[in-house]
């Protein structure tokens, strides 16, 4: 969905001034802000709250709770609590789908026959 933007400012032309242009970019048409499949998309749907429900594994330690996302087993994060730990996992989960971090390792499901 391209969803056109308020006039931006456009390079100064050869008497000083900026030239307004009308620029339309890509946008999620679910929550209008950037597309999921990029960089800034994927860290907004996270802030804004509409990451789908993710299954997680937990345990207690001593004082600790532990525990790790289902789809990224390999990155395992702490807490002083239940709650605590949640919070880390969905921080965990913005980061790992940002596309900040590189060769991100999954585990999902295939169909087979």
């Amino acid at each position: 969905m391209l969803v056109p933007l308020s006039p931006t400012l456009s390079p100064r032309s050869a008497g000083g001034e900026r030239e307004k242009s009308a620029v339309a970019v890509p946008r999620c048409a679910r929550c209008g802000g950037a597309p999921k499949n990029t960089i800034a998309g994927n860290r907004s749907h996270a802030y804004l709250g509409i990451m789908k429900g993710q299954r997680f594994v937990y345990w207690q330690d001593g004082q600790f709770w532990l525990g790790y996302l289902e789809e990224f087993p390999d990155y395992l994060t702490q807490g002083e609590s239940l709650d605590d730990l949640k919070e880390h996992l969905r921080d965990l989960y913005r980061d790992l789908t940002s596309g900040e971090i590189p060769a991100v390792r999954h585990v999902s499901e295939l169909e087979v026959a």
